[in-house]
């Protein structure tokens, strides 16, 4: 991210998704990044559970969960790229280390 008006932009993010205290004491990359893990996380998460549940209402209910996680995801990436955030890590499997 360049410059203070892509450091505003990304403030103005975290508080929208963050409570307020948190959004406010840590640095905004890392937030950023931390909450676009949790969205990957929730996102793979969902996909498990539908593979796993047979009654119907449970299958509704798993793609309604995988549909707004994967949206949650998709709205963070467009906000990378419209506000610049890139990390060497974009495209790289995380192995969990």
């Amino acid at each position: 991210m360049e410059g203070h008006a892509g450091k505003q932009a990304l403030a103005r993010l975290l508080r929208l998704i963050l409570p307020e205290p948190e959004a406010q004491t840590e640095d905004p990359n890392e937030l950023f990044f931390r909450e676009l893990k949790k969205a990957k996380q929730e996102m793979e998460l969902a996909y498990l559970v539908f593979k796993e549940v047979t009654d119907l209402d449970l299958i509704n209910l798993a793609v309604l969960r995988m549909k707004f996680s994967e949206e949650r995801f998709r709205y963070l990436l467009r906000q990378a790229r419209q506000n610049g955030i890139t990390t060497p890590a974009w495209g790289k499997r995380d192995t969990g280390t």
